[in-house]
């Protein structure tokens, strides 16, 4: 679980540069006064880094899914050993009972 929420930290952190890299290579063409075919790249080029975050993004939303997926197995897993852990005390108490019972009986 703790793998899942580093890999969401390193796609957030991942399309955060990403986005922060398109920005900063739009901002720089656009001061450059580059030519309409410059522009055109720039903006594909753009284009194409937010549709990579977008995709990180993605990848981040099902990385929470499976970790959420992954708590909810651990949470029914913790309540069944509790429930097993109870089962087991009342059966220890009911065969403590039972021998304490016979060696009363055996004593008299």
């Amino acid at each position: 679980m703790e793998k899942i929420l580093e890999q969401i930290r390193e796609t957030e952190a991942h399309a955060d540069t990403i986005i922060a890299e398109a920005k900063e290579k739009a901002a720089m063409l656009a001061a450059k006064g580059k030519t309409d075919a410059d522009a055109f790249i720039a903006e594909r080029k753009t284009t194409i880094l937010a549709e990579k975050a977008e995709t990180v993004n993605s990848r981040r939303k099902e990385l929470e899914k499976e970790q959420q997926k992954w708590a909810k197995k651990a949470e029914k897993q913790a309540d069944d050993l509790a429930a097993d852990a109870k089962k087991n005390k009342k059966k220890a108490v009911s065969f403590l009972v039972s021998e304490f019972k016979n060696c009363a009986k055996q004593g008299q």
